[in-house]
């Protein structure tokens, strides 16, 4: 199954649940589509009603969600509590705040990793932070001048409990250099933690927007990233006349505008009022983002997944940077080659053409897998 079982929709939208019939893929659907913890907490409050052994596979995934999340706060706060020691501020972003923030329980939203950012005055610095981490981390004694150039937005690292960290150095991670970073950082808030601790987190206009360009480099492939905007939206007093502001400074007006629309489209739902974009960028993103891509799963994530170079090229006022900066990702500098594709040795084409062959080989070979896997499923 690739598209999200329509009870899902419903539910994604806080609609009821109809009476359901194909249960077995509603639950295949609901694993996919990361949407097991709202459907528990949908059963649990006899909003949907399910057997009981369909009920026990819900408990179970949302029973592991919950400890992978509360596992989640205790890094978060730990890697909080570790780079504030030296100095370094950061921000968090997505993850268990958004739940903690926008959804009822911990569990109802399965997550991955812990996302922060760095502050925008303290990206020299990014060396120390990875050092507090991982002191063997290949990019040690690089990552400052990489962060600082904008050559690399963000890096993937494990923690000191050995959950996956993404430590941000440009939120939107569009590839150009996001112009109004210190507005982002500026309006960042103190948060409480299940622990009643406080941790910094975005602002809810920045959140959303954040979550609108994130959706296109997902390739708007799983319902999760649908319901956290709406359920953002429903919940919070949004300050629209800043949004609008904000993605006009940042000249993003299709990335998060056609993105709000895709969404509530899709949920079947009235979007809140927003200009419309027009013009080339409207049919340039259609095209690069058609609704046949939209929420596929497992295989969305796969596929087409230099989409998101795009975003910078769309940009208004900003391709001729776009470009730069798309060159910079073909011909990296020699240090992010090596962590790129490790293993790979000889001169720079060489090993840039065979690492790069490697890459799309093991990609194309996970994207076989996933639609054989749906065309038995």
């Amino acid at each position: 199954m690739a598209r999200p079982h329509s009870a899902l929709v419903d539910l994604a939208a806080s609609r009821p649940i109809p009476k359901l019939r194909d249960v077995d893929a509603l639950l295949r659907s609901a694993r996919e589509h990361k949407m097991y913890g709202l459907l528990w907490q949908a059963s649990k409050q006899d909003e949907v009603e399910l057997p009981r052994d369909a009920q026990a596979t819900l408990a179970m995934w949302s029973l592991s969600a919950q400890a992978h999340n509360r596992s989640l706060w205790v890094s978060l706060e730990e890697d909080v509590r570790m780079l504030e020691s030296i100095g370094l501020a950061v921000a968090t972003a997505k993850g268990v705040t958004a739940e903690e923030r926008w959804y009822p329980s911990l569990g109802t939203r399965p997550t991955s990793d812990v996302d922060l950012l760095l502050a925008p005055s303290a990206l020299s610095r990014a060396d120390e932070a990875l050092a507090m981490f991982q002191s063997t981390h290949p990019l040690n004694g690089s990552l400052g001048c990489l962060a600082e150039n904008g050559d690399l937005q963000s890096v993937d690292i494990l923690d000191q409990l050995g959950n996956p960290l993404d430590l941000h150095f440009d939120l939107l991670k569009m590839e150009v250099v996001t112009k109004q970073s210190d507005v982002i950082w500026g309006r960042t808030r103190r948060i409480g933690t299940p622990t009643g601790g406080e941790v910094r987190a975005l602002d809810p206009e920045c959140s959303l927007i954040h979550f609108l360009v994130h959706i296109n480099k997902d390739r708007f492939s799983r319902l999760l990233s649908f319901a956290d905007i709406v359920r953002l939206v429903k919940q919070e007093n949004l300050d629209w006349e800043f949004i609008d502001e904000f993605v006009r400074d940042e000249g993003i007006e299709a990335q998060v505008y056609l993105s709000l629309e895709t969404v509530y489209e899709w949920l079947d739902l009235q979007p809140p009022s927003h200009p419309a974009p027009a013009g080339w960028r409207r049919v340039v993103w259609t095209r690069l983002w058609p609704s046949s891509m939209h929420l596929q799963g497992d295989l969305g994530l796969t596929r087409v997944h230099r989409r998101q170079f795009w975003l910078g090229v769309m940009s208004r006022g900003r391709t001729l940077e776009a470009v730069r900066r798309w060159l910079r990702r073909v011909f990296p500098p020699v240090v992010l080659l090596d962590y790129y594709f490790p293993g790979f040795g000889g001169p720079y084409l060489w090993h840039l053409m065979a690492g790069r062959f490697d890459s799309a080989r093991k990609r194309r070979k996970v994207v076989r897998s996933l639609a054989n896997f749906e065309a038995k499923a």
